[in-house]
């Protein structure tokens, strides 16, 4: 995730403030991560493998568009042939498995909340559910080290928890207008048939016995 034009980057070592964009506040941002990161490893550095068996499944799933930007788009080919119709399209997700280490694929810009916990149903928003992509994908994942690659085999923009999606008013946490994701998102349904998808792959590599 990038910064907010006008939120201020502490660089850690250097012990300077950023605010204006620059190569100086993109570099403060990765020493930011990496102050918090190399902490961590040297912490749980374990001993290296002989052996790191690789797996690979993937799955085709079909998304409701609702977006008529998007599925306008789709039908033209500006996106590829992926698309079936104006209602329609096609995607993929995959689970990748290296020793103790899995890599899940998603097609998209997924929200943190899909993939770490904490998805809300707060008041304001278009449906009234509880939230749908539970478990977190990162609780679901097998092996020790877990990474989520989006914008992987495709891009179908923003994947919102349905709880939290908000295009009608009285609009979210007060807001004066509907959020930005959903501007950019195929439609509220995306997130929870990506997640469930994945977590078929998850539970898929636990039962075969290629992951913990």
């Amino acid at each position: 995730m990038t910064t907010h034009p006008v939120v201020t980057v502490r660089d850690p070592y250097l012990q300077q403030d950023y605010k204006e964009p620059s190569h100086d506040k993109s570099r403060a941002v990765g020493y930011q991560l990496a102050a918090r990161v190399l902490p961590r490893l040297a912490e749980n550095t374990p001993a290296p493998a002989d052996i790191a068996p690789i797996g690979i499944r993937a799955r085709t799933i079909e998304i409701p568009v609702h977006n008529k930007t998007v599925s306008r788009g789709g039908v033209a080919g500006v996106d590829g042939s992926r698309t079936l119709t104006l209602e329609k399209t096609r995607t993929e997700v995959a689970l990748i498995t290296i020793g103790e280490a899995s890599i899940a694929c998603v097609p998209g810009e997924i929200y943190p909340e899909i993939v770490n916990g904490g998805i809300e149903h707060p008041p304001g928003a278009d449906f009234d559910i509880e939230p749908l992509e539970v478990p977190p994908l990162r609780e679901l994942m097998p092996g020790r080290i877990k990474f989520v690659f989006g914008l992987a085999n495709d891009e179908l923009g923003h994947m919102i928890p349905k709880s939290e999606w908000d295009v009608n008013p009285p609009y979210l946490y007060g807001a004066k207008g509907h959020a930005y994701g959903e501007i950019n998102s195929c439609g509220p349904e995306t997130g929870r048939i990506v997640h469930a998808a994945l977590a078929e792959l998850c539970r898929e590599v636990k039962s075969a016995g290629n992951g913990r």
